[in-house]
């Protein structure tokens, strides 16, 4: 079975979600509430825990400042 697999497509694709990741973008950053969770339950980074009363999370250091 043959893979078509399209690289212009793949390369945009990740691009756009590296790029929409590191600016912040609203409704398309990969940073997510289960994402911090995960990494609660890994006990990795006690500084990027999501913080329980304001239900709000940290940026991660490679986010951008606005």
């Amino acid at each position: 079975m043959r893979h078509n697999l399209d690289v212009m497509h793949i390369k945009k694709s990740f691009f756009e979600n590296i790029f929409n990741t590191v600016m912040g973008v609203s409704r398309k950053i990969k940073d997510s509430v289960k994402s911090r969770h995960d990494v609660h339950e890994l006990c990795l980074c006690s500084a990027l825990h999501l913080d329980l009363v304001s239900n709000n999370y940290p940026k991660a250091i490679f986010m951008l400042d606005k």
